[in-house]
């Protein structure tokens, strides 16, 4: 078909709107117009959850790729002298965000695992006010010497480390930084027999 034909074309079938609108009443009318806001609202809703899904699955490629890292170089709990893996609970949340379970969002009716999870006291915390944590910080609050985890690089320059805040009572989370891996590893001095305990560098 030559641009003069599809020209053409376009012209036939705006005249033939034309006429056919012409016989609508004005409650049809009215109604197509509705229709017509339904269809422009739908595509719009479809554009932001397409958009939401695009970034929902590049986060929950960082979550698994930091959590993989994690597994190749483990992360230790530094507390009262001691230091203990982490390794059971970082397989254990890898292998939730491999998997589709309960702990589920939907996108166009597609199931994704979910890179957060809900922290009741987290809201305290972030100055996002969510109550919602990546998974990846394994239930512990970030403080990196970048602006979240899924900044670090994971090419074995730096070794994440988790170690007790100090706090204590209600709501009271550890931390979680990485550090480069060939420096020694430094963490707070908690004083576990203070009344209040203390927390000093």
């Amino acid at each position: 078909m030559t641009p003069e034909d599809r020209a053409q074309h376009k012209k036939h079938l705006a005249l033939r709107y034309r006429q056919y609108a012409a016989t609508l009443t004005p409650e049809q009318k009215e109604q197509r117009k509705k229709e017509a806001r339904w269809r422009r609202d739908d595509a719009a809703r479809n554009k932001e959850e397409k958009a939401a899904l695009k970034e929902h699955k590049a986060i929950l490629s960082k979550a698994k790729a930091v959590l993989s890292y994690m597994k190749k170089t483990d992360v230790l709990y530094h507390h009262h002298s001691t230091a203990d893996s982490m390794m059971s609970t970082i397989v254990s949340v890898l292998d939730s965000l491999k998997q589709t379970d309960r702990n589920t969002v939907s996108f166009l009716n597609k199931e994704y695992p979910r890179h957060n999870e809900y922290h009741s006291y987290y809201w305290n915390y972030n100055s996002a006010q969510s109550s919602y944590m990546p998974k990846a910080q394994l239930g512990c609050l970030w403080y990196g010497p970048f602006d979240t985890i899924y900044d670090v690089p994971l090419d074995g320059t730096y070794t994440f480390y988790i170690y007790d805040s100090g706090s204590r009572g209600l709501g009271s989370m550890n931390h979680i930084s990485a550090k480069l891996t060939e420096k020694k590893t430094e963490v707070p001095y908690v004083n576990p027999g203070a009344l209040i305990p203390i927390t000093a560098f």
